[in-house]
């Protein structure tokens, strides 16, 4: 995306990014539909900005493996941000091979994955790119009991991000629409699709990253059609 694809409000936000942090702005992308001003950034504009922050001892990226799930094949990294105190915050990041994005652009699926990976460190740890006051939370735990609280809170969110897109997918349909009874066919026959099991609690964090990357990619369900208006 350029200068000649962007609004004049996008590129005054990209400017103001360039205009703070000096970083190169042809990769930022504009993805959000609901919110059109909410910059997509790459991993090498995302690691920059949290550099200069001052606010990590350390940031490590790396790409921890290449996995085939039924038809599909997902490039997984993981990122790792080490705040002042040395509580490290891990989180996985994934990109189907071929995947195209919002505004139908074919990224590098390792630089997607990167930035998904690292994007999701950095919020674990309280801090926004996008916001000057950001600041890294302080949980007041020591770093080694901070690894397990954290491991667990991961799990939790992945899990609510899940639920909250197999819901949207309609894979998941409320109880009021199923005679009482929440029908969580579709969602589980998925689950079992991609890992032999039913149920995402016992899947890693890569995997997890892979289910909720796989339902985001699934089409909205159909919206039920109006009836015509009866000509008198």
């Amino acid at each position: 995306m350029d200068r000649n694809t962007r609004t004049p409000e996008q590129q005054r936000v990209v400017d103001d990014l360039k205009s703070q942090f000096d970083i190169d702005t042809e990769g930022i992308l504009f993805l959000n539909r609901e919110k059109p001003l909410e910059p997509w950034l790459p991993y090498d504009v995302l690691e920059t900005i949290a550099r200069q922050s001052g606010k990590f001892q350390a940031i490590e990226e790396h790409c921890i493996n290449i996995i085939g799930v039924g038809a599909r094949v997902e490039v997984v990294h993981s990122a790792t941000v080490t705040d002042p105190e040395g509580r490290t915050y891990t989180r996985s990041g994934v990109a189907r091979l071929g995947e195209q994005l919002e505004n139908e652009d074919t990224p590098n699926e390792h630089n997607l994955a990167a930035s998904r990976a690292l994007n999701a460190a950095l919020r674990a740890a309280g801090f926004s790119p996008l916001k000057a006051g950001s600041v890294v939370l302080d949980l007041r735990l020591p770093p080694r009991e901070h690894a397990a609280a954290d491991q667990e809170a991961s799990r939790l969110e992945d899990t609510k991000i899940i639920h909250a897109i197999a819901r949207e997918k309609g894979l998941v349909k409320d109880a009021s629409e199923e005679g009482g009874r929440k029908d969580m066919s579709g969602y589980r026959a998925l689950v079992e699709e991609l890992f032999g099991t039913t149920t995402s609690v016992g899947l890693s964090p890569a995997e997890r990253a892979i289910l909720i990357n796989t339902l985001r990619e699934l089409p909205d369900p159909a919206k039920p059609r109006e009836p015509e208006a009866q000509v008198a």
